[in-house]
């Protein structure tokens, strides 16, 4: 150890060393606080821009109940409907309206031959619509057909062509 010096701490030098370590902690939590306000700030407009994104899925959300709930009523009013049986007009058979129809042909049929007249009329062929509601009943179609104007809505009624066409009979052809 003949040359060599040690150096001598001295108090003031361990003074000087806490201090500078003072204050590189100071500098770190400093250099930390300056992140967790910058943090703050994005947390605070994140939630500024959540509430906004929240207020208007309520509204959305409410609207959106009020529609389910004006949908389901409108379901029940519905399901009401279907089990209610329609109380207007008159029901009948296809095959009996169509049965109806010819026979009704048919009287006039007979009665222009046996008028007395230089001319006369047939009908040669009957083409019709009908508005009527379409409905089953024993798991048969049914027409109800109204008896008044108005009496059924339109918008329930469907529209159902007919033609009726005359065909020869039995005693149009000779017997052989």
């Amino acid at each position: 150890m003949s040359g060599e010096r040690v150096p001598i701490k001295t108090p003031v030098d361990k003074k000087d060393l806490e201090l500078e370590k003072i204050k590189a902690e100071r500098d770190a939590y400093l250099k930390k606080l300056d992140e967790a306000k910058l943090e703050l700030e994005r947390l605070k407009e994140e939630r500024e821009r959540l509430m906004v994104e929240v207020k208007r899925l309520e509204e959305t959300n409410r609207q959106l109940s009020m529609r389910v709930e004006s949908l389901q009523k409108e379901i029940s009013d519905l399901k009401a409907k279907l089990e209610k049986p329609l109380e207007v007009g008159v029901k009948i058979a296809p095959k009996d309206l169509i049965t109806g129809i010819q026979k009704s042909l048919e009287e006039a049929d007979d009665r222009a031959k046996t008028v007395d007249r230089e001319t006369t009329f047939i009908v040669s062929d009957l083409k019709m619509t009908l508005k009527t509601v379409l409905t089953a009943e024993k798991e048969e179609p049914r027409f109800i057909l109204p008896v008044r104007i108005g009496e059924i809505k339109p918008e329930e009624m469907s529209t159902v062509e007919i033609s009726i066409k005359p065909i020869p009979g039995k005693k149009a052809f000779p017997s052989k």
